[in-house]
């Protein structure tokens, strides 16, 4: 007796398990179908506007994991045309960037500092 209540226990649990398992499959087709539908309609612009959908998830999450980051200044400089004087501002841009040197204030540094005065008599070597 004990043998068949457990078995009958056993084929209810597995029939519960399957009814979830089908409930689940036919909201998922249901599922399935809407966005088929809302594909349909959104004509053209489906495919886009399902990315961007994706793309707020995405961007979510990434910034979630970034830690809060103050910038001071952004520089761009468009090199796609660029002649002698862009790629020097370029250059002198990613010397700043990378290695903290800002050369175009020491040059303004230098031209503005005091002449240096050169002594009233010439250096005499005989002396040494």
């Amino acid at each position: 007796m004990i043998s068949i209540v457990s078995n009958f226990k056993a084929i209810a649990q597995a029939q519960g398990n399957a009814a979830k398992i089908l409930e689940d499959g036919k909201a998922r087709a249901e599922g399935t179908l809407r966005l088929a539908e809302s594909w349909r309609d959104a004509g053209s612009n489906a495919r886009d506007i399902y990315l961007l959908q994706r793309l707020e998830t995405l961007l979510k999450t990434l910034t979630a994991a970034v830690p809060d980051v103050t910038v001071q200044n952004v520089t761009l400089v468009d090199s796609s045309n660029s002649n002698t004087a862009t790629q020097l501002a370029t250059f002198i841009e990613q010397i700043r960037q990378t290695t903290g040197i800002d050369l175009a204030e020491a040059v303004q540094n230098l031209s503005n500092s005091q002449p240096k005065q050169l002594p009233a008599e010439p250096f005499d070597h005989s002396n040494q």
